[in-house]
């Protein structure tokens, strides 16, 4: 039997940490024996028995001296779930099995996201020649990638299934009355490329005065109080744009999007669009701006797509350097987006039933699933893995 160990975030409610887990769902599906790392932490999951032990190793620049033998990696295929940035601070300074990997320059599949076209990351750079292949979520980033790197480059999409929701009144548990719409982004992943603040001047257009029926919700976590004062700023004073910060259960956040009228997204890249793709599972319609990685599933049939015009980043933020090639979404057909989906419920259901349909169509962990495998196993039977004596 073919054996891969999944290296990820599992436990971090972060967008890589969320779909590290969506990969192992998928791979429950397959005929692999699948082992799970917690990546960061240093922790070993044996997958049968539910065991969580720690692993003690000590690294430091990549790790002693102990051969792949001592350390599990021979003979198995390594498939680590994170973008080489954190990978690299994994190996220097957390996890003596991935140090030893980078060290000994063991192939290994990395399944990275990119949401730029002009270039990739300095990091990525690093570890060519060491990792097998590449594994994006979108056609958009292989795309974007692919001219910059020496390796196959695979798509592989996230892997999205329904949730089972008890509670979806949001509003209700925040005592309010009506319906939302509903955003969510991780200041982590970049202030100007989730725009918030192109949303609110959206929904500012869809009401110029404020709703008494229809509330804006952005969920938010991982921003700054400057950040936040920008959000606030754009709003003003409205009562029906309401900011939420922090973290929420997994049955929250799910029932906070299943409970909305629709979910708005006008991103200026997307290297998938997890959150896009969570909402169109649960039937909620989606409004997004029709660029990049999202077009892998969303369509003008089962979705909003929001008109845009090519930007450039005019200066560096975070990873993403000045010049970096974008999308400015037309707020004025995002404004009509979000009016025609509060104005027809009838509309907003029958866009997000299509839209469920093709999400689950497209993307069920078992057709996912089987992706993976089929490129787990052409690795481990092609790729000079190295093994024991």
């Amino acid at each position: 039997m073919v054996t891969v160990q999944v290296h990820g975030d599992f436990t971090h409610a972060t967008g890589l940490g969320v779909a590290a887990s969506r990969t192992l769902e998928a791979l429950a599906t397959t005929g692999l024996h699948v082992e799970p790392f917690e990546l960061a932490q240093g922790l070993t999951a044996t997958p049968h028995s539910g065991h969580i032990s720690t692993d003690k190793e000590s690294t430091e620049s990549f790790g002693a001296p102990e051969r792949l033998a001592a350390t599990g990696l021979d003979g198995t295929v390594q498939l680590i779930h994170t973008n080489p940035d954190h990978l690299l601070d994994c190996a220097r300074t957390n996890t003596g099995r991935v140090a030893a990997l980078i060290r000994e320059r063991y192939p290994f599949i990395g399944y990275w996201a990119w949401e730029a076209e002009s270039g990739i990351p300095a990091s990525w750079e690093r570890l060519f020649g060491r990792v097998a292949e590449i594994w994006v979520p979108s056609h958009f980033v292989a795309r974007a990638v692919a001219h910059f790197v020496p390796c196959p480059v695979i798509c592989i999409p996230h892997p999205i299934k329904p949730r089972a929701i008890k509670d979806t009144d949001f509003l209700r548990r925040l005592g309010r009355q009506g319906c939302y719409f509903l955003s969510i982004f991780d200041g982590l992943s970049g202030f100007s490329r989730k725009n918030p603040l192109g949303l609110v001047r959206a929904w500012l257009m869809a009401f110029p005065k404020p709703s008494n029926n229809f509330t804006l919700i952005i969920k938010v976590k991982n921003i700054s109080a400057s950040q936040v004062n920008q959000i606030s700023g754009a709003a003003g004073d409205r009562p029906d744009i309401l900011i939420l910060r922090g973290l929420l259960s997994t049955e929250d956040l799910y029932g906070l999007i299943s409970g909305a009228r629709a979910y708005v997204s006008l991103h200026r890249s997307e290297g998938f669009g997890l959150t896009l793709a969570e909402a169109m599972a649960q039937g909620i319609p989606v409004i997004g701006t029709g660029y990049s990685g999202n077009l892998d599933f969303m369509t003008r049939e089962n979705s909003l797509l929001v008109d845009y015009k090519p930007t450039q980043l005019l200066n560096d933020e975070g990873y993403y350097k000045r010049g970096t090639q974008w999308a400015e979404p037309v707020l004025e057909n995002a404004a009509t987006h979000i009016l025609s989906l509060a104005n027809n419920p009838t509309l907003a259901a029958q866009i997000g039933e299509k839209g469920r349909k093709a999400v689950l169509e497209t993307l069920g962990p078992q057709r996912v699933g089987a992706m993976m495998e089929a490129r787990i196993r052409l690795v481990h039977k092609y790729l000079r893995i190295p093994r024991k004596a």
